[in-house]
């Protein structure tokens, strides 16, 4: 190669595709930040035979974790195609199947009323049926839940209650079963703003929502032979927050802890390039980007991601 061509390709600087900025330095990886330290609590049945520990539990310890308060069975665990590799928390059909939190010190950090994010990545096994994701008093004028509601065509509910009513923001991307997709519920408390968001891109607004504190407790999956979930959860998580178009994307394309995604090294905010998932050191490679941002637009619509390096909200 000529030398004065192989000088202008060194200098060359970074390039900027779609969102995303591409690098064209040829360093090596370095992990983005873990998101998890900057939530509330997540939970991802990773390597647990039952229940659901916390991930992050702060100050509250173990009070966080899940026991398993199915009538019929267990909450199992599958590990094809969660988006860990580790586990699901897998329900069986018609077994009324669910997780609960019942411990005080833990749970009441979810009795408020204030700004609140909470969500999860999930694969129904059908969508014919209305079924309960996340349930934290729903149905008694107080609390918040995310639902599949068997409308014609089906559709994700973000849910809050109050005693000036019940208000809900529903999806226009359906539930479909043996898909999985990533729901995500935001209430502002200052504006009353409720939203749903599939996918990393908010599809619809409820502006005049209210949140009353709940009463009872968090119940994943209800015992509830009408509306008992079906299927596999993961990547649960409640944070007293609102979180970001940009920090609901970067959650969705790069997991939570970051380990889908790699950044640069010598330029971390931008997305380490790559051409398949062998130069992404163990993350993801998205071919649209050409970066290790995960499954940005494989699963995500190509939703507008943060710096690589940015941290926890």
């Amino acid at each position: 190669m000529n030398k004065s061509w192989l000088a202008i390709l060194i200098l060359m600087p970074a390039v900027a595709w779609g969102n995303i900025i591409l690098s064209s330095a040829g360093g090596g990886g370095v992990a983005p930040a873990d998101w998890r330290t900057g939530i509330e609590m997540v939970w991802q049945f990773e390597g647990e035979s039952s229940g659901g520990t916390a991930v992050n539990t702060g100050s509250a310890g173990t009070n966080c974790d899940m026991t398993d308060t199915s009538t019929t069975g267990t909450v199992t665990r599958s590990a094809s195609g969660a988006p860990e590799a580790v586990g699901w928390a897998s329900f069986a059909s018609g077994s009324k199947q669910s997780l609960t939190n019942t411990n005080v010190t833990c749970d009441n950090t979810w009795k408020q009323d204030a700004d609140f994010t909470w969500g999860a990545r999930i694969n129904p096994l059908q969508a014919t049926e209305d079924m309960r994701v996340i349930d934290m008093n729903f149905g008694t004028a107080a609390g918040f839940a995310l639902v599949l509601e068997n409308t014609v065509p089906a559709e994700w509910r973000c849910i809050t209650e109050s005693s000036l009513g019940t208000f809900s923001a529903e999806s226009t991307t359906a539930p479909v079963g043996g898909t999985t997709q990533s729901v995500t519920c935001r209430y502002n408390a200052t504006t009353d703003l409720l939203e749903i968001l599939v996918n990393g891109i908010d599809e619809a607004d409820q502006t005049s929502a209210t949140l009353d504190a709940a009463t009872a407790d968090l119940i994943i999956g209800i015992e509830n032979s009408n509306q008992d979930f079906e299927g596999e959860i993961d990547e649960i998580f409640l944070t007293n927050d609102v979180l970001t178009d940009a920090a609901t994307c970067r959650k969705d394309s790069c997991l939570l802890s970051g380990n889908d995604c790699r950044c640069d090294s010598g330029t971390p905010t931008n997305y380490l390039a790559c051409s398949s998932n062998s130069d992404c050191e163990g993350a993801v490679c998205d071919t649209t980007n050409s970066t290790c941002s995960g499954y940005n637009n494989a699963l995500f619509n190509g939703c507008i991601l943060p710096a690589c390096n940015a941290g926890a909200p």
